[in-house]
């Protein structure tokens, strides 16, 4: 448990099985993820 909040911590988390993996299929970046809002924050 303490591994998973140390992750949500650092990054948006998606915890769905069936949806991660139709996400996943989408091929998406970084960028995609990021968005216009946390384009200029380093370390996310």
């Amino acid at each position: 448990m303490q591994r998973l909040q140390d992750i949500i911590k650092e990054r948006v988390l998606i915890l769905d099985g069936a949806m991660g993996t139709m996400i996943q299929q989408c091929g998406l970046t970084e960028e995609d993820f990021r968005g216009e809002r946390f384009t200029h924050l380093p370390g996310l």
